[in-house]
């Protein structure tokens, strides 16, 4: 009953909120406060960042908060990146870090629509280059660990990989050839098929891999993974 209650006032007070006007000065300190009802309504009601501050404000709750606070602001920065007004507020090297811990979340939602903004990253090789990093480090763990006694852990792991490889497809930087090739040929023989399949995306949009990978992926025995290069 208590639960109830307390769904229902929530329920009231969102509504009201919908309802308030609120000036883009009140919007951004609430968004600065714990308040997570609030903070979220104010999040997605805002139109615009109109210098870096709000930015880094945007971004600072895109991790380490609820996961109600960080999805709203990945829809709202997923939004806003869109604009080149807005766009230029996002390209600091913190904030790029930020959007790389956000493209392995533990909702892929946020995954998803940071991913997507990718594309409007600026320093696409420096973005790669710290991508380029954890994911190597993490692909030589998942190889070495026993799938079964691992359990969780061994899952996570996959599911890093595998948004770091749509990440890495996405983005498209390929000027360190010989770091794009690396994580293609320790992902393309990989035991799950969804990381072979997100190697082979990353195939083919990348000019310089072998013809022995490009074929090994093309012949898998995984229809998802086939239809990639097939299609």
């Amino acid at each position: 009953m208590e639960d109830f209650e307390k769904i229902l006032k929530n329920t009231e007070t969102a509504c009201l909120l919908c309802e308030r006007k609120f000036s883009h000065e009140e919007m951004i300190e609430i968004i600065k406060t714990d308040n997570d009802l609030e903070k979220q309504i104010c999040i997605l009601r805002l139109d615009e960042v109109k210098n870096q501050g709000e930015a880094d404000l945007l971004v600072y709750n895109l991790t380490n908060h609820h996961g109600i606070i960080r999805e709203a602001a990945a829809l709202k920065i997923n939004e806003l990146v869109k604009r080149p007004e807005n766009a230029v507020f996002f390209q600091t090297k913190q904030i790029l870090l930020t959007f790389l811990d956000a493209v392995i979340d533990i909702n892929p939602n946020i995954c998803r629509l940071i991913i997507e903004i990718l594309p409007f990253v600026e320093n696409k090789a420096f973005f790669f280059e710290n991508l380029y990093q954890k994911a190597v480090e993490i692909i030589q763990d998942a190889k070495t660990m026993n799938r079964r006694k691992s359990g969780y852990v061994y899952s996570r792991k996959v599911f890093k990989i595998f948004w770091y490889l749509e990440a890495a497809a996405e983005l498209g930087c390929f000027e360190d050839k010989k770091a794009v090739f690396s994580i293609i040929k320790s992902t393309f023989d990989f035991e799950d098929y969804t990381i072979r399949e997100k190697c082979a995306k990353l195939v083919k949009i990348f000019p310089d891999t072998p013809e022995n990978i490009k074929s090994a992926l093309a012949g898998d025995e995984n229809y998802f993974v086939r239809r990639i290069l097939c299609a």
